[in-house]
C-alpha cells in the first residue's frame, strides 16, 4: 500500500522562494495534522500534493502563473519554485519525485514555463532516475500510488473549492462517478464487441451467399468430370478402332515400300542409263566442236602434250610477273601524279582567289578615290580635286562627313522642337473647343430625353384607338394563313416525288431477291462442306492448334516482353537469359559481400557509441550528484558567488565583532577620564555640571552591557557563516569536477557520440542504398527467373508450330482437288455478310415505304388545315356585318378624337413637346458651328503634325544620305585596310611560286608514264600470243581427256542394260495398284477415326481447361473450405454474444456491489456524525439510463444522484439541504469512496472538513475520523491529513492519542509561510 513519507516546498504560492525558506513537512501514520490561520498557506500543501500525483495544476491557475511565488512581492524578474516529494509505492519501495518551475516576470504578465522533473528510486540496489523529457511523469506516478488519477482528483487530495463534487448537478456528477468507477472502459469494451459480432453477422451473410454460389460450381464441376468421364470413354474405342486399322495398314505399308524400292531400282537403272547416254551424246558433240577449233592437232604422246604446256606456262608466268611489276611502277607513278594534279589544283585555285582578291583591292582603292571626287564635288569640300588619295587625306574627308552629319541632326532636331511647339498650341484650342461641344450635346441628349418621354404619353394615349381595327385585322389574318398554307400544301405535292420513291421501292425489291438467291447458294455451299468430315476436321484442328499456339506465343511474349526488354534491351533466347541470370547473380553476392561489411561496421560504431553512453551516463549521474551536494549547501546562487559573498560576510562580522571588543575597553577609559576631568575625552569640551557628566557616564555604562549581547550574537554567526565557508572549501574540489564535466568531459563524449551517430547514419545510408541496390537487383533476377519458364515454353511451342506447319502443309494437298478455297468459317462469315445485305436491303425498303407513308399523311393534313381555316374565314364573313361595324368604329374614332382635343393634358403634352423641340433645335444650331470649328482646328492640328513629320522625314532622310555617303566611303577604305593588313599580295606571290615547282613535278612524272606504258604494251601482246597457244595446247589434252571418258561411259551402259534385262516392271506396277487402293481405303477410315478422335481429345481439353478455370478449379476444396469458414465464424459470433452479456452481467454486478458497499459506509458514518434529527441516512442512488441505452444500441450507462432519507421518504439533497449538511454529505461520500476505491493507496486528505459545521457535528465529525482511524490503524501505510483552521477540532483530533505532533502553519514577517512542528502533548495540557 502506497504512503507519503514527506514533502518540501520552495517558491510555491506564499513559500519563499529562497534556500532558507524551504519547507518541509514529514507525514506521520496513521494520523497527519496542519493547522493554520486562513491564508496562511494551508491549502497550498494539498495543491501540491495534487500536482506533484495528477500534474493538475489548483482551480484558477489552469497555465500555472499563479501558482508560484509572484515575482513582484519577491522583487525579482524571475523566480523559481521546487517541490519534492517522497513516498512509498504500492510495493512499499522509497520513491523520490521532484518538479520544478520557473516565473518571469514580463510588462504585462507572467509567463510560467514548467521544467524538467525527475522520479528516481531504488532498483537492484541501483538508483535509477527517470526524466519527464523520456517519460510521462503523471502515468508513472499514478501507477505508483496504485489509484486512477480520478480517485485521486476527487476523493484523496480533492481542493476545498471541489470539496462538494457530490451534490453539483447531474452531469457533472454522472462524469465524476464514471471516472471514478472507470465504466467508461467496460462501455467502450462493450460497444465494440457489439460493433465487432455486427461486422461478423454481415461477414456470416457474405459468406452465405458465397457458399451457395461454390456449391453451384460444385455441382457444375461434377458434372463437367462426368461429361469428361463419358467422353474419354469414347475416345478410348476410337484409339482402339484406329489402333486395328493400323495392324491391317502395316503389312500393306510393308509390301508398298517393298515394291517402291524395287521401283525405284529399276526407275534408278533407267535414269542412270539415260544420263549415261545423254553424257555421251553430250561429251561427243563437245569433242566434235574441239576438233573443229583446232588448228593444229597435237601429234604426240600425252606426257609430251602435258610437258611442253608445263614450259610454255613458265614463260608466260614470267611475262605476267614484269607486266604486274610495270603496272605496280605505273600505278605509283599516276598516284604521285595525282596528289601533285590536286596540290595543283589547290594552288590553282588559292591563285585565283588571291589574284581576284587583288584586283578587287586595286578596284575598291579606284571605287574609293572615284566616290570621295563625287562626294567632295556634290559637297564642295575643298582638297579634294584630284585622286590618288593618301591616308591622310581620307582621314579628313571623314572629318569633314562627320562635321556635316552633326549640323545635319542639329538642324533636324531644331525642325522638331518647333513644330511641336505649334503642335501643342494647336491641340490646346481643339481640346476647349471639344469641352464647350460635349456640355452643348449635354444638354441636347437631356432635352432629348424628356421629348422622348413626352412621346411615350402621347403614345399611350393613341393606343386606343388601334383597337378599333381588330376585327377586320382578324379576317385579314386568316386570309393570309390561308394562302400561306395553300402555296405550302403545293410545294409538298410539288417536292413529295411519290412516283420516284415508288420505282425505288420495286428495284430494292429485285435486289433483296437477289441476294436472297445468294444466300441460298451460301447455305448450299455450307450443306456441302458439312458432308465432308475427316480431313477437314483434322485440318480445322490442326490450324486451331496453330492459332492456339501462336496465340500462346504472342501472349506468353506480351507477359515478359516490356520487362525483358527493360532489363536487357531485347527480347532473349533461353541461352542468352541463362548467361545474364549468371551475371546478375554475381552481382548480388557482391552487393550482399558489400552490405555485410558496413553491417560489421556498423556493429563496432555500435559498441563503441554503447561504451561512450555509458561513459556518459556515469558522467552525468556524478555530475547530477555534484550539482545536488552543491544545491543543498548554496542553493541556485552560483558556487564562486556565494563563497565570496560569505568570505566578505565573515569578514565583516569579524571587523564587527573586534570592534565591539575595543568599544569596551574604550567606553571604559572614557569613564576613568571622566571621573578624573569633567570634560569630552575626544572634543576635551568641558561640561557645565557634574549632572551632565553623570547622564554621559550612565550612558557610556548602558553601551557596555550591551557589548557582550551583541558580541554573542556576532560570534553565533560568525561561527555559522564560518561552519558554512569551511563546509563550501570542502566541496571547493567537486565544484572543480562539475565544470571539468561540464566544460569538457561530458561535452567530449557527447561530441564523440554525435560524431559516431554520423558514421552511423552514413553507413546505414549506405546499408540503405545497398538494400535498395540489392532489392533491385533481386527483383530484376526474380522477374528473370519468373521469365525463364515461359521463355523455354515458347521456344517449344515455336518447335511444336513447326511441326504443325507440316503437318497442316499435308492435310492441305490432301484436300487440293476437293477443296473450295474456304473454310467453315469463311463461308458463315460471307452468308452472315449476305444476311447483313438483306437485312441492310429490307431496312431501306421499309424506310423507303414508310417515307411515302409520311408524305401521303403530310399532305392530307394540310389539305384539312386548308380546309379548316377556310371554313373559319367564311364563318366570320358570314356572321360579321362589315358595314355596321365599319361605321360604328368611326363613330368611335372620331369621339377618341374630339376627347383628345378636348383634353387639357393633351395639350400640355403636346406644349411641352414642341417647347423642347424648339430648345433641342437651338441647341443643334449652336453645335453645327462648334462642330465645323472644331474640324477645322483638327485639320490646323493635323497639317501641322503632317508638316512636322515631313519635315522630321526631310532631315532624317538628309542625316541617312550623309551617313550613308560616310559609310560607303569607309567600308571601301575597311576593305583596303583589311586586304593589306592581312598580307594578301605577299601570299599571291609564294603560291605562284609553289605552283611552278609543281608543274615542273608533273610534268616528270607525265613523261616516265609515257615510257613505262610503251614497254607495258609489247609485253601485253607477247603475253596475249603466249596465252592463245597456251590455250591451244590445253584444248589438245582436253580432246583427249573427253575421248578416254565416252569409252568409259560406253561400257557402263552396256553393263546397265544388261542388268535390267532381269527385271518385270509390268507386274510390279499393277501389284502396286492394287496395294494402293488398298491402302487409300484403309487409310481413309484412319483419318476419319482420328478426326473423330482429335474431335473427342479437344472436348476432353476443353473440359479440363474448363475444370482448371478459377470458377471450377477445387470447387469441392473451396466448397468445403468456405464451409468451414462460415461455421466457425458462426460459433466466433456466438461466443461474442456470450461475452457480451457475460461482461455486461459482470459490469453490473460489480457496480451494484461497489454502490451497496459505498452505501453502507455513508450510511454508518451519516449516523455515527450527524446528530440533526430531520434526516436519518443519505445514499448515493443509481439509475440506468434507458434514454441512452435506447439511442445508443443498448450501450449501458448509469445516471447518479445524492438523496437524503427520512422513514420511508428519499429526497434529492441538491437544493434541499443547508451548507452544513452538504459539507458533511460530501465529506462522508469521499470518505466511503476512499473506503473503497483506496485499496492500494492508504492516504486520505481532509482540506477544512468544519466549513459551515456547527460545533454538535464537528465533535461528531471528529469522532467518526478517529474511529475510521482507529479500524484503519492496523494498516501500516494508513494516512488521514487534516487541514484545518479550527484549533477545537484539533484538540478534539489530538485527544484521541493517534499522533504525537502536529503542524502549524503561519506566515512570518515577510509573510512567507512557514511550517513548525508542534507537540501534541503541549496541546492537551
Amino acid at each position: 500500500m502506497s504512503s507519503l513519507v514527506k514533502m518540501s516546498i520552495q517558491g510555491i504560492r506564499s513559500f519563499g522562494p529562497d534556500d532558507k525558506d524551504k519547507q518541509v513537512i514529514k507525514f506521520f501514520n496513521p494520523l497527519t495534522i496542519i493547522q493554520g490561520h486562513n491564508g496562511a498557506g494551508k491549502t497550498t500543501i494539498i495543491e501540491c500534493l495534487k500536482y506533484m500525483t495528477t500534474g493538475d495544476f489548483p482551480p484558477g491557475c489552469a497555465r500555472g502563473g499563479s501558482f508560484v511565488h509572484d515575482p513582484k512581492i519577491a522583487h525579482e524578474t524571475e523566480v523559481k519554485g521546487q517541490i519534492r516529494l517522497q513516498f512509498r509505492d504500492v510495493n512499499g519501495q522509497l520513491v523520490s519525485v521532484q518538479k520544478s518551475m520557473m516565473a518571469t516576470q514580463k510588462v504585462k504578465k507572467v509567463d510560467f514555463k514548467t521544467m524538467e522533473g525527475v522520479i528516481t528510486r531504488d532498483k537492484h540496489g541501483q538508483r535509477v532516475s527517470l526524466s519527464s523529457r523520456c517519460a510521462e511523469i503523471e502515468r508513472e506516478m499514478i501507477s505508483l500510488l496504485g489509484v486512477s488519477k480520478a480517485v485521486l482528483t476527487n476523493v484523496i487530495f480533492c481542493h476545498q473549492e471541489d470539496s462538494n463534487w457530490p451534490l453539483s448537478e447531474g452531469k457533472t456528477l454522472k462524469t465524476k462517478f464514471d471516472e471514478i468507477f472507470s465504466a467508461t472502459r467496460y462501455i467502450k469494451a462493450l460497444e465494440a464487441i457489439r460493433k465487432f459480432k455486427l461486422d461478423q453477422g454481415h461477414t456470416i451473410k457474405e459468406h452465405q451467399t458465397e457458399i451457395k454460389y461454390l456449391k453451384q460450381n460444385k455441382e457444375k464441376a461434377a458434372e463437367i468430370k462426368e461429361h469428361q468421364s463419358q467422353t474419354e470413354g469414347r475416345l478410348a474405342g476410337s484409339k482402339e478402332s484406329i489402333r486395328q486399322i493400323r495392324q491391317e495398314l502395316q503389312p500393306v505399308e510393308e509390301r508398298i515400300d517393298k515394291i517402291n524400292a524395287k521401283a525405284n531400282e529399276i526407275h534408278q537403272l533407267e535414269k542412270r542409263i539415260s544420263s549415261l547416254q545423254s553424257r555421251k551424246t553430250q561429251m561427243e558433240r563437245d569433242m566434235q566442236d574441239l576438233r573443229d577449233n583446232l588448228e593444229n592437232i597435237f601429234s604426240g604422246s600425252t606426257e609430251q602434250l602435258k610437258r611442253q604446256l608445263s614450259e610454255h606456262q613458265g614463260q608466260v608466268e614470267e611475262n605476267e610477273d614484269a607486266v604486274r611489276q610495270l603496272e605496280m611502277r605505273m600505278d605509283q607513278v599516276t598516284r604521285e601524279g595525282q596528289r601533285y594534279g590536286r596540290e595543283r589544283g589547290d594552288l590553282l585555285v588559292k591563285q585565283g582567289k588571291l589574284q581576284q582578291e587583288a584586283t578587287l583591292h586595286q578596284q575598291n582603292i579606284q571605287d574609293r578615290d572615284n566616290l570621295v571626287l563625287r562626294l567632295a564635288q556634290q559637297l564642295g569640300l575643298e582638297g579634294f580635286s584630284s585622286a590618288p588619295f593618301n591616308d591622310r587625306r581620307i582621314t579628313r574627308f571623314h572629318e569633314c562627313m562627320k562635321q556635316r552629319i552633326d549640323e545635319a541632326v542639329a538642324m533636324a532636331t531644331s525642325v522638331k522642337r518647333d513644330y511641336e511647339e505649334q503642335e501643342a498650341a494647336a491641340q490646346k484650342k481643339v481640346d476647349d473647343l471639344r469641352d464647350t461641344k460635349t456640355k452643348l450635346e449635354q444638354t441636347q441628349r437631356l432635352k432629348q430625353d424628356m421629348m422622348n418621354k413626352n412621346k411615350r404619353e402621347r403614345r399611350e394615349i393613341e393606343t386606343e384607338l388601334s383597337k378599333v381595327d381588330a376585327s377586320t385585322e382578324r379576317i385579314a389574318s386568316l386570309g393570309a394563313d390561308l394562302a400561306r398554307k395553300e402555296r405550302e400544301l403545293q410545294q409538298v405535292e410539288e417536292s413529295a416525288h411519290i412516283p420516284q420513291l415508288k420505282e425505288e421501292v420495286l428495284q430494292l425489291q429485285n435486289e433483296k431477291r437477289q441476294l436472297d438467291g445468294q444466300l441460298g447458294q451460301l447455305d448450299a455451299e455450307l450443306h456441302q462442306m458439312h458432308l465432308q468430315s475427316s480431313v477437314r476436321t483434322q485440318l480445322e484442328m490442326l490450324r486451331k492448334d496453330k492459332v492456339g499456339k501462336e496465340d500462346s506465343i504472342r501472349k506468353l511474349k506480351q507477359r515478359h516482353q516490356s520487362e525483358l526488354t527493360d532489363l536487357m534491351g531485347h527480347f532473349p533466347s533461353k541461352t542468352e537469359l541463362v548467361e545474364w541470370l549468371s551475371k546478375k547473380q554475381q552481382e548480388i553476392a557482391q552487393s550482399q559481400s558489400r552490405t555485410q561489411k558496413v553491417h560489421q561496421e556498423i556493429s563496432s560504431l555500435e559498441a563503441r557509441k554503447k561504451m561512450l553512453t555509458e561513459q556518459l551516463k556515469k558522467r552525468e549521474q556524478e555530475l547530477d550528484k555534484y550539482e545536488e551536494q552543491l544545491f543543498d549547501v548554496c542553493g541556485s546562487q552560483d558556487f564562486d558567488v556565494e563563497m565570496d559573498e560569505l568570505g566578505d560576510h565573515i569578514q565583516k562580522l569579524q571587523d564587527q565583532k573586534g570592534a565591539l571588543v575595543g568599544t569596551r575597553h574604550l567606553y571604559t577609559r572614557f569613564i576613568s577620564e571622566l571621573q578624573k576631568e569633567p570634560s569630552c575625552p575626544l572634543c576635551e569640551r568641558r561640561f557645565g555640571d557634574d549632572q551632565e557628566v553623570k547622564e554621559l557616564v550612565d550612558f557610556i555604562k548602558q553601551k557596555i552591557a550591551r557589548v557582550p549581547t551583541e558580541l554573542n550574537t556576532k560570534d553565533q554567526l560568525l561561527r555559522q557563516q564560518q561552519q558554512k565557508y569551511d563546509t563550501m572549501m570542502s566541496l571547493k574540489p567537486i565544484r572543480k569536477q562539475v565544470v571539468d564535466l561540464k566544460d569538457h568531459e561530458v561535452p567530449d563524449i557527447k561530441s564523440k557520440i554525435s560524431t559516431i551517430n554520423q558514421e552511423i547514419e552514413q553507413k546505414r545510408t549506405q546499408i540503405t542504398e545497398g538494400d535498395e541496390l540489392f532489392a533491385t537487383l533481386s527483383m530484376e533476377e526474380e522477374m528473370a527467373k519468373a521469365c525463364k519458364d515461359d521463355i523455354a515454353m515458347i521456344e517449344r511451342y515455336r518447335t511444336e508450330l513447326r511441326e504443325l506447319e507440316k503437318k497442316i502443309a499435308q492435310q492441305s494437298s490432301k484436300l487440293a482437288g476437293s477443296d473450295s478455297g474456304r473454310t467453315i468459317e469463311e463461308v458463315n462469315s460471307a452468308k452472315q455478310d449476305k444476311q447483313l445485305q438483306v437485312d441492310n436491303t429490307a431496312a431501306k425498303l421499309e424506310q423507303k415505304r414508310q417515307q411515302i407513308s409520311d408524305l401521303s399523311e403530310r399532305i392530307n393534313a394540310l389539305k384539312m388545315e386548308v380546309n379548316t381555316i377556310a371554313g373559319e374565314k367564311l364563318r366570320l364573313e358570314s356572321e360579321l356585318q362589315l358595314e355596321d361595324q365599319k361605321a360604328e368604329l368611326v363613330s368611335v374614332y372620331q369621339e377618341l378624337q374630339r376627347e383628345i382635343k378636348g383634353d387639357q393634358g393633351k395639350a400640355e403634352v403636346v406644349s411641352v413637346y414642341q417647347e423642347l423641340q424648339r430648345e433641342i433645335k437651338d441647341t443643334q444650331e449652336k453645335l453645327e458651328p462648334l462642330e465645323s470649328r472644331l474640324q477645322g482646328l483638327r485639320r490646323e492640328k493635323d497639317d501641322i503634325t503632317r508638316k512636322k513629320e515631313q519635315a522630321v522625314e526631310r532631315a532624317k532622310n538628309k542625316v541617312d544620305q550623309e551617313k550613308s555617303r560616310k559609310n560607303e566611303v569607309a567600308g571601301l577604305d575597311a576593305e583596303i585596310d583589311r586586304y593589306i593588313e592581312q598580307g594578301r599580295d605577299k601570299l599571291l606571290q609564294e603560291t605562284e611560286e609553289k605552283l611552278q615547282v609543281l608543274e615542273n613535278k608533273v610534268k616528270k612524272a607525265e613523261d616516265e608514264k609515257e615510257k613505262m606504258d610503251t614497254r607495258m604494251q609489247s609485253l601485253r601482246k607477247e603475253v596475249a600470243n603466249q596465252k592463245a597457244r597456251e590455250r591451244e595446247l590445253q584444248d589438245n589434252l582436253q580432246l583427249r581427256k573427253r575421248e578416254e571418258e565416252v569409252n568409259k561411259i560406253a561400257g557402263e551402259i552396256s553393263d546397265l542394260e544388261e542388268e535390267l534385262g532381269g527385271l518385270d516392271a509390268r507386274s510390279i506396277e499393277q501389284e502396286k495398284r492394287k496395294l494402293v487402293e488398298k491402302q487409300d481405303q484403309l487409310l481413309k477410315e484412319k483419318y476419319v477415326a482420328e478426326g473423330r478422335m482429335r474431335g473427342l481429345e479437344e472436348e476432353i481439353r476443353r473440359y479440363r481447361k474448363e475444370l482448371q478455370s478459377d470458377q471450377f478449379k477445387d470447387a469441392d476444396v473451396k466448397y468445403r473450405d468456405m464451409m468451414i469458414v462460415l461455421r466457425t465464424t458462426e460459433l466466433a459470433n456466438a461466443d461474442l454474444e456470450k461475452y457480451y452479456k457475460a461482461l455486461d452481467r459482470a459490469v453490473m454486478s460489480y457496480h451494484h456491489m461497489k454502490m451497496e458497499e459505498i452505501n453502507k459506509i455513508i450510511q454508518e458514518l451519516w449516523r455515527n456524525t450527524y446528530r440533526g434529527q430531520d434526516i436519518d441516512t443519505i445514499e448515493i442512488r443509481s439509475a440506468e439510463d434507458t434514454t441512452t441505452a435506447a439511442t445508443k444500441n443498448m450501450r449501458r450507462t448509469y445516471n447518479y444522484r445524492v438523496v437524503m432519507v427520512k422513514g420511508e421518504t428519499a429526497l434529492d439533497m441538491r437544493g434541499r439541504c443547508s451548507a452544513g449538511q452538504k459539507v458533511l454529505a460530501s465529506l462522508i461520500i469521499r470518505l466511503a469512496l476512499a473506503e473503497t476505491f483506496c485499496i492500494n493507496c492508504g492516504v486520505l486528505a481532509l482540506d477544512e472538513p468544519t466549513t459551515n459545521l456547527d460545533r454538535e457535528n464537528i465533535e461528531s465529525l471528529a469522532a467518526a475520523l478517529m474511529d475510521i482511524v482507529k479500524g484503519r490503524s492496523r494498516q501500516r501505510n494508513f494516512q488521514l491529513l487534516v487541514i484545518t483552521h479550527d484549533e477545537e477540532f484539533v484538540d478534539l483530533l489530538v485527544h484521541a492519542n493517534f499522533t504525537q505532533h502536529f503542524w502549524r502553519v503561519s506566515k512570518d514577517n515577510d509573510g512567507l509561510s512557514q511550517l513548525v512542528k508542534h507537540d501534541a502533548a503541549a496541546l492537551q495540557d
